[in-house]
């Protein structure tokens, strides 16, 4: 039997009692007995209709208690989840600040390390530095390379090696011609070779130690500038420039608004780097692909409409990075 007949039923046999009394009343003789089954049964039958009221009351009173209920736990559901993604935000934005304060922590540890190289240049520092400058892809695999001083050499970094045995091995620095060729003696022709005049870095060795190991080399080449013009310190202060400029350019894209560099290889002037993939400008998103150094039209509408300054800096750089990518002892120039 359904809820709703059990609903309907006691009411029901309430009026028919309260029904058949009445007519029980109506038969019985006498004065005082009629009545009383009168008054019972009207009484019995207006039970019936007060219990159903009662039970649709209850049952009322049952459904909005279970509505309460079940509100009041959507509610404590609902603050479960806001209590949980307030919990989120709070730790993705602590992530968030601790992931900045690391990089904040990175960026401080590299200018120190540039203050101290600076200050004095050592073994330790130079490594860390083209270490630091190629784990971010802000260098070359071949290395870095500065001009010398007073001449048209260049000073090649290479990447440092692994230590070896708990010891850091030499950084194997050599000299090299613009086109990457064997400094040959001023008074012989141009060598037709790739490859560098060894000038090694021993960990123990310091800067001054190191810089002085070059001019007896630039002397038996007859390359020597002269007193007046030799200035190793100056090749180191070039390094530390572009060192500069390969890690900042990762740790600080866009900054000054600066454009985003490719693997640095040497930065013939202030205004141009040479890289990977040719040649690229440090004050606007211009570039040349390799390819592009060989076009002559590249090369007259880059120089279209430069002034005497900014053309000038534009061919030196063109001629170094051309001569990157040539053939060894070729010349070329936009």
């Amino acid at each position: 039997m359904s809820r709703m007949r059990r609903r309907w039923l006691i009411p029901s046999l309430t009026v028919l009692a309260g029904v058949l009394m009445i007519f029980a009343g109506s038969l019985a003789r006498g004065d005082y007995a009629p009545q009383v089954w009168v008054q019972l049964g009207s009484t019995v039958v207006l039970f019936g209709p007060l219990y159903w009221l009662q039970t649709i009351f209850e049952r009322g009173v049952n459904q909005v208690r279970q509505e309460a209920r079940e509100t009041r736990s959507s509610v404590e559901h609902l603050s479960q989840e806001l209590a949980t993604i307030r919990q989120q935000a709070a730790s993705l934005e602590d992530l968030r600040e601790v992931a900045l304060q690391d990089v904040e922590r990175r960026r401080q540890s590299d200018e120190e390390a540039f203050r101290r190289f600076e200050a004095e240049p050592t073994f330790a520092g130079v490594t860390a530095l083209l270490q630091r400058a190629w784990e971010l892809g802000g260098i070359s695999e071949r290395g870095v390379r500065v001009r010398l001083p007073g001449t048209t050499l260049r000073v090649r970094f290479p990447l440092p090696g692994r230590p070896d045995n708990g010891s850091s091995p030499a950084l194997r620095v050599g000299l090299e011609e613009e086109d990457a060729t064997l400094p040959h003696d001023a008074t012989e022709p141009e060598s037709a070779l790739r490859g560098q005049l060894p000038v090694p870095w021993a960990p123990a060795q310091s800067a001054g130690d190191w810089a002085a190991e070059l001019a007896p080399r630039l002397q038996r080449l007859n390359r020597y500038p002269g007193d007046d013009r030799w200035d190793p310190a100056a090749a180191l202060q070039r390094l530390l420039r572009l060192l500069r400029l390969a890690i900042e350019s990762r740790t600080r894209p866009g900054a000054a608004g600066a454009p985003r560099l490719k693997p640095l290889i040497e930065m013939p002037n202030d205004a141009w780097v040479v890289t990977e993939d040719g040649l690229q400008s440090l004050e606007e998103e211009t570039a040349f692909t390799v390819a592009e150094l060989f076009d002559p039209a590249s090369a007259e509408k880059a120089l279209l409409d430069l002034e005497a300054e900014p053309a000038a800096k534009l061919r030196e750089a063109w001629r170094v990075a051309q001569r990157l990518s040539l053939s060894p002892g070729t010349r070329t120039s936009p």
